[in-house]
C-alpha cells in the first residue's frame, strides 16, 4: 500500500476518535394546528416546597407557552444501556433535562417515545417526586439519573434529569422532552449537562454553538448543534462579536438600542433573552406599540392584527417592511423583512409577540437565530453571533464520510493488485496447477 494511502487512512481513524466537539444535527418541523405554543422565559425563580415526609419538590420556573403558528427544532438523543430514542427540543432558556416516563398517565397524547427506567440496569430513580410548574401548565414526575448517548456514543454517565409522569399545557412540543442548556440557577445542588461533560473530559470548555438556517437556505440537514466549540465553516465573518452576560441564571445580554430602518426607537427596557426554545420575536408590551408605529411610518399604512398577531394584507407590499436592527456589544445585528415575516393562511405575519406590560426584556429567538451563528459560552460568561454563512455543501461529517469511503476503496483496489500479483506470482512458479506443465508446449486437438 502507498505510504499517502495509509496515512490518510490513519489520520482518519485518529482524529474520529477525538471527543474535542460534539455534533447534533437538528430537524425543523412546521406547525400546523392553531393550538401549537411557542414557549418562552419570563424569569429564573427557585420555589422549593417539602411534604411532611421530605419527598415533593416544587420547582416554579415561571416559563409560559403562547399561542404561534411557526416551527420548532428537534434533535435526537439515547438514553440508557439499551439506547432508548428520544427527540429533545435544545432549549437555551431553561436548565432541566425532563423526558416522558413510560409509566405516565393519557396526558402525554402528543409524545412518540417513553423512557422505561425499570428495563435500564444503570438507571436510578430517586423517591423526589418533581413538579415543573409553567406559564400555562406543568410538569409532574420524579428525579432519576441514566446515561445520555448521541449516535451510540456515551456523552454523559449518570445525567440527572426528570421523568414525567403527567403533564398540562405542553401539547404544542413536537419532541418527546426537553433539553436544557442554560445555567444551573433553578437547582443548585445538581451539576449541568455541559458540567458533566467537563468533569468526564468529553468537552474541554462548558461551551455549545447553533447553526440555524434562514428562510432562503430552508435545509433541516444543515441545522447544527455543536457542543464544546464551533466551527468556522458557518461563520460569514472571520471573529464574533462578543456581549458579555447580565444575569447570573440565563442567557441574557445588554440591548443597546433598536432601529427600523434608520430610525431610532429609543426602547425602554435594555435587555435581551437569547433562547432557542422561542421562535419569535418578544418585546416587552411598552416597547411594542412604539416599534408598531415605527414601522407603520415607514410603510405608510396601519398594520391589521388578529389573535395578537400583526400583519399586512398584501404580501406584495413586504419589501416596503424596513429593516430591524438590533445593536449588540455595539454592533448592529440587522434583520430584513424576509427574516422575521412569515406567510400564513395568505397573509404575511410580522413574527412579533407581546411580552405583557409587566415584562423588562426582549427575547430574540429562533427567527434572530436564523441570521446570526451564535456562541453561549459558560466559561467566560458571553454570548457570540456572527452572520451565518451560506450552507456548505458538505458539512464536516460529510467530508470525513467521503474521506472514509475513499480510502476504504483506495485501500481494496490496492489489496487486489497485490493478491493478483501474488497469485500470478504462485502460478508462474507452481509446474503442477491444474496438470500443465508450463515448460511444455500445449498442442490443441486437431481432426
Amino acid at each position: 500500500m502507498k505510504p499517502t494511502f495509509i496515512t490518510f487512512f490513519a489520520l482518519a481513524l485518529l482524529l474520529s476518535t477525538i471527543q474535542c466537539k460534539i455534533v447534533i444535527d437538528l430537524e425543523r418541523e412546521p406547525r400546523t394546528i392553531p393550538s401549537l405554543r411557542t414557549k418562552r422565559i419570563l424569569a429564573d425563580e427557585t420555589v422549593l416546597n417539602r411534604t411532611e415526609n421530605h419527598t415533593q419538590y416544587r420547582i416554579q420556573a415561571r416559563i409560559r407557552f403562547e399561542s404561534h403558528f411557526d416551527i420548532q427544532y428537534r434533535g435526537f438523543i439515547q438514553v440508557g444501556k439499551s439506547r432508548q430514542p428520544m427527540s429533545m427540543i435544545f432549549d437555551t432558556g431553561s436548565s432541566w433535562i425532563w423526558i416522558p416516563d413510560y409509566y405516565h398517565d393519557s396526558s402525554f397524547t402528543y409524545t412518540k417515545n417513553f423512557y422505561n427506567c425499570q428495563k435500564e440496569k444503570g438507571c436510578t430513580k430517586h423517591p423526589i417526586k418533581t413538579q415543573l410548574d409553567y406559564g400555562s401548565g406543568s410538569v409532574w414526575g420524579h428525579l432519576a439519573a441514566d446515561d445520555i448517548y448521541l449516535s451510540d456514543v456515551l456523552i454523559s454517565e449518570k445525567q440527572l434529569m426528570v421523568l414525567a409522569s403527567s403533564q398540562e399545557g405542553m401539547e404544542g412540543l413536537i419532541a418527546d422532552g426537553v433539553f436544557g442548556l442554560s445555567f444551573d440557577s433553578l437547582m443548585h445542588w445538581y451539576p449541568t449537562f455541559l458540567d458533566n461533560l467537563k468533569t468526564n473530559q468529553a468537552i474541554q470548555h462548558r461551551v455549545f454553538s447553533m447553526y440555524m438556517l434562514g428562510n432562503i437556505y430552508r435545509d433541516s440537514a444543515r441545522a447544527k448543534l455543536i457542543i464544546g466549540g464551533y466551527d468556522e465553516m458557518y461563520m460569514e465573518e472571520k471573529n464574533f462579536t462578543f456581549a458579555p452576560l447580565v444575569s447570573n441564571h440565563s442567557w441574557t445580554v445588554k440591548l443597546d438600542e433598536v432601529y427600523v430602518g434608520n430610525k431610532s426607537t429609543n426602547i425602554s427596557f435594555h435587555k435581551v433573552l437569547i433562547d432557542s426554545g422561542t421562535s419569535a420575536l418578544v418585546v416587552p408590551g411598552l416597547d411594542l406599540l412604539p416599534l408598531l408605529d415605527t414601522i407603520e411610518e415607514a410603510i405608510g399604512t396601519n398594520l391589521s392584527k388578529f389573535h395578537g398577531m400583526y400583519y399586512i394584507r398584501d404580501c406584495e407590499d413586504i419589501n416596503k417592511l424596513p429593516t430591524l436592527g438590533f445593536q449588540i456589544a455595539g454592533k448592529i445585528m440587522p434583520l430584513e423583512a424576509r427574516d422575521y415575516v412569515r406567510k400564513r393562511f395568505g397573509f404575511c405575519v410580522l413574527e412579533l409577540m407581546n411580552g405583557g406590560l409587566f415584562e423588562d426584556e426582549w427575547i430574540l429567538g429562533d427567527m434572530f437565530m436564523h441570521k446570526y451563528y451564535t456562541l453561549f459560552d459558560m466559561e467566560n460568561r458571553r454570548i457570540g453571533f456572527v452572520k451565518n454563512a451560506r450552507p456548505p455543501l458538505l458539512d464536516d461529517r460529510d467530508i470525513w464520510l467521503i474521506g472514509g469511503i475513499c480510502s476504504t476503496i483506495a485501500f481494496l483496489v490496492i489489496a487486489c493488485y497485490f493478491l493478483r500479483k501474488f497469485f500470478s506470482y504462485k502460478q508462474a512458479h507452481n509446474p503442477n496447477i491444474s496438470g500443465i506443465n508450463p515448460n511444455v508446449p500445449y498442442e490443441k486437438d486437431t481432426i
